[in-house]
Parts: C-alpha cells; structure tokens; sequence
C-alpha cells in the first residue's frame, strides 16, 4: 500500500520523546506515488507537519492537523567515476544504517556523522553536524514533493542556505516542501577529519580508516549521550550551541573565564547549563541528563507541557544570566 491513514490516533511512537500526543490524522507514506495519492487529504488539513523517526521533533500539545510520517526507503547510485559517488538515498532511510552502508562499499566522508538519529530526510533540514563535519559539506541536491505546484522538484543544496543547525527547510516559507529523496556526492579524495579533540585521543593509528573513524565516533556518543528506554526518552541535544557576536564574547568571557569557545566564536550551551546547575536535575516526569546537559529527558510518563515549562525556565536562566536567547535544535509543534 503506498499510504495509509489513521484518524485521532497516537503518535507516540513516531516522535523518540514518546509524550502521549493525539493527531487529528496520520498519513504514513510509504512511496512517491503514495504522496501524491494522499495530497488532497494534506492539503486538506488546516496544517501538517512532516516527520521522519521524530528524533528531533516535539509536539506541545495535542496536534489538531495532519501528520505526513514518510517511510520512503531505497538507495541509487547515480554515478560512481573517478572523482565522487553519487548516491540518491530515499528521505525514509535511517541515517546511522545509510553512514554505516557507505562505509561498508568503500564510499567514505558520512563516518564523522555515525549513530545520530533520525532518517536521511531529515538530514539537510538542520544541516547535521558532529565532529567537525557537516552535512552540507556532502548535499548535492535534494528531491522534494512541493505542495503548492502538487510536483517533485529538485533543488540544489546551494538553494537550502545551509548553515550551522539550521536550513531555509526549517522556515514557514518552506512548510510546504516535504523531502522524499536526497542526493550525496561523496569524494573519492578522502582524508581523515580527526581536528576534534577528542577524536584524536582515542585514535591510535597515524592514518584511521574510515571504518576505524566510525567507530570512535559511536563510541564518544555513547559515552556523552543517555541511551533510549522505556524509562528515558528524549531527543538528543535539545538545544543549539551559540554563535555569539565579539562583544557577547567579551562579556561571557569576562564572567566565564575558563569557558571553552569554539570557531567562529561558538559557546557550548551544555557546558553553560552544568555551570548554572542544570545538570541531572529533574521536575516531575522530565529532566536534564546527567550524562549530558544539553539533553533533556522524558522517563515515559509525563505530559508535553512538562517539558515545555522546563525548557522555558531553562530559557530564562540562561536569559537572566548572560542576556542571550538560547534556542531549541529540536523543532517544536504547537507553541
């Protein structure tokens, strides 16, 4: 079937915050002619939201629209030749499985990017990063599904203006853009990017493979973010590190002596939150980890106000602290 529909139902499972949210309707799609098929039903609808896994999704409340989960999956190479590869992958794909996959046929360039969750799809729309790459480093181009003129367009990555955690994807200008493939160009010329601190503490060999890379990622992930169960949920980093302007610097250094800053002038928010006492604290059915102040956590039994009230005092904290609005990574349904 390329799609199905579900009306007043859960989305619990759709979103790894796993907070008990009713949607008004729920379209899984599961080919190209399935969206197509279901777009008089979503164009239907007095709003939609667009969802992979939902690793890095919240919804407020209850959400009185349609929800599009996408369940596409398949990858083409388009052209292998000397000098890159060009894969399309299909927006349903999970990422962590699709790093894995490149490695596994010789296509390095994705392994600094291992085991973070989500699905391909979702990859472009806050430009993922980690360890000194970006995924905007390796787009070509995205296929997408544009609601308004109802056909699949392709859109080069230059047009996404891809930045640090963010993307024209994430706009409401672009709410209508719903991603169903994305196209990778891979470099045949590869070099290992171990600049990250500590990356280069765990590597023992002078050239790492790409698979050796890999693995010292997934392991520092591990060791820095809280696992999923039943008893802990959330979605990774909850909020962005900071860009901040040289005079926000001298002021947060001046109050923060020792605090560590990255290029261009970029300010670890987690490390922000332990210093103001955040981490491991809990309110109710939600919290900060321990492991990692920059992940807030829902134990599975809680409501998504809960978590809504917490990341707002968080906000303020920071606000009342330093004089600057920190932002959610996550994107945020009904606030």
């Amino acid at each position: 079937m390329s799609f199905s529909i579900q009306r007043n139902t859960s989305i619990r499972e759709y979103h790894s915050f796993n907070f008990p949210i009713i949607a008004n309707t729920l379209v899984r799609v599961n080919s190209h002619r399935g969206v197509v098929e279901s777009m008089p039903l979503v164009k239907s609808c007095n709003y939609h939201a667009f969802l992979g896994s939902g690793s890095n999704t919240v919804f407020a409340k209850n959400y009185d629209g349609c929800v599009v989960q996408v369940n596409i999956k398949g990858k083409i190479i388009l052209n292998d030749d000397d000098d890159s590869v060009l894969i399309q992958a299909a927006a349903g794909e999970n990422w962590a499985d699709f790093v894995d996959w490149t490695i596994d046929n010789n296509y390095p360039g994705l392994e600094n990017l291992a085991m973070i969750p989500g699905t391909v799809g979702a990859s472009p729309v806050q430009n993922i990063g980690a360890y000194g790459v970006e995924i905007k480093s390796f787009i070509d181009r995205i296929v997408v599904f544009d609601y308004e003129r109802e056909s699949f367009i392709h859109l080069p990555a230059s047009t996404l203006d891809m930045r640090y955690r963010w993307s024209k994807l994430k706009t409401p200008e672009w709410k209508n853009i719903l991603i169903t493939d994305v196209v990778f160009r891979l470099p045949k010329k590869w070099s290992p990017q171990c600049q990250y601190q500590q990356m280069g503490k765990l590597i023992v060999s002078k050239n790492p493979s790409p698979r050796e890379i890999r693995d010292v990622v997934c392991k520092l992930r591990m060791e820095k973010l809280p696992p999923l169960t039943p008893e802990q949920h959330h979605a990774g980093s909850f909020f962005r590190n900071l860009i901040v302007s040289p005079n926000q610097l001298l002021a947060i250094k001046e109050k923060y002596p020792d605090i560590p800053i990255f290029p261009e002038r970029k300010i670890p928010i987690g490390w922000l939150l332990e210093k103001r006492g955040w981490k491991g604290k809990s309110s109710g059915n939600v919290g900060v980890s321990d492991k990692h102040a920059l992940v807030l956590t829902h134990n599975g039994k809680g409501k998504a106000e809960e978590l809504v009230k917490l990341f707002k005092e968080i906000q303020i904290d920071i606000m009342n602290d330093i004089g600057i609005t920190i932002e959610p990574e996550v994107t945020i349904h009904g606030l």
